[in-house]
């Protein structure tokens, strides 16, 4: 999978597992508003933006992934887990996340 334009119209959906597939751009996820779980790992993710207005979402998973920065991710008010190991991402920026959101369980390393 590389496209994935078609999920775009799937507006109840709550959980969407895109791991080891080709994707490049969540741009499509924009508009799943009742997504409660993403998983992404083993893609070439590069930027989070489009995902910053799930404010649904509790959990996120990426590793593996071309991702360097995570502070967007403070608008997801309701993100409890972030699973983001194997990436590019330093671990200050980890830290500086979990200060400002103490509430998010992330998994790092």
């Amino acid at each position: 999978i590389s496209d994935i334009e078609a999920i775009a119209n799937l507006k109840q959906l709550q959980v969407l597992d895109l791991d080891n597939t080709q994707i490049s751009d969540l741009k499509p996820l924009r508009s799943l508003t009742e997504l409660r779980k993403l998983k992404f790992s083993g893609t070439n993710v590069k930027d989070l933006s489009p995902i910053t207005e799930l404010k649904n979402l509790e959990v996120l998973e990426f590793s593996k992934t071309k991702i360097k920065q995570i502070k967007i991710l403070a608008s997801l008010q309701n993100l409890k887990v972030l699973k983001c190991y194997n990436n590019k991402i330093s671990p200050k920026k980890v830290a500086e996340f979990k200060l400002a959101n103490p509430n998010c369980d992330v998994v790092f390393y």
